[in-house]
């Protein structure tokens, strides 16, 4: 029985030694070893990745976070989080939330909602609407929704169960650029104005 008691407290010694690190080995900073192979590793894979281009399907960019972060951070918006589900960012825009996407497939859109969660506008304003797109048209530096919203002087509005829309003309029929027009639609905790453009 002492033997036993022997070998097993000799056997946790060699363990816990061959745990230890080696006291007469060259200090290294293994850390900074460890970064180096990853950043080699990541340099090889970034290398590869770059020589091997990636067939895509698509006729458009459908890099949706790279072209809408880049589209927000140009209009001088950084304070947002990306929605991966909807392929959006969010953005707190003066007590409200803006929704921006822009990219596509087989379509390239641009969409635009403001979430107002403290508005009294009544829904039947069609000129408030149409300015206030304008104005979010302008902050994100949406040049082509900005001129189109400038020739609207007397914008027809029209309810359909209970969401308002304002048909936005087409400037140009050959420039294959659609307009979703402006949509107002009431929530429980928010009124949405939404609008948008696409290209086929």
């Amino acid at each position: 029985m002492k033997k036993q008691s022997t070998l097993a407290i000799l056997s946790g010694f060699l363990i816990l030694s061959a745990c230890q690190p080696n006291k007469q080995a060259p200090e290294t900073d293994t850390a900074s070893e460890s970064l180096d192979m990853i950043d080699e590793v990541d340099d090889l894979a970034q290398h590869t990745a770059d020589d091997t281009p990636v067939e895509s399907n698509c006729i458009f960019d459908d890099d949706y976070y790279g072209l809408t972060t880049e589209w927000a951070e140009q209009s001088g918006l950084t304070n947002y989080r990306w929605d991966s589900l909807d392929q959006r960012l969010l953005i707190p825009y003066e007590g409200d939330t803006l929704l921006i996407t822009k990219g596509g497939c087989d379509h390239f859109g641009i969409s635009v909602q403001l979430r107002l969660y403290q508005d009294t506008t009544s829904m039947t304003q069609p000129n408030t609407w149409v300015i206030r797109s304008m104005e979010l048209a302008q902050l994100l530096n949406y040049v082509q929704y900005t001129q189109v919203l400038s020739g609207i002087n007397d914008p027809a509005l029209y309810e359909e169960s209970g969401v308002y829309f304002i048909d936005i003309p087409d400037d140009n029929t050959e420039d294959n650029q659609y307009y979703t027009g402006i949509k107002i639609e009431s929530f429980d905790e928010y009124t949405a104005l939404s609008f948008g453009s696409y290209i086929n």
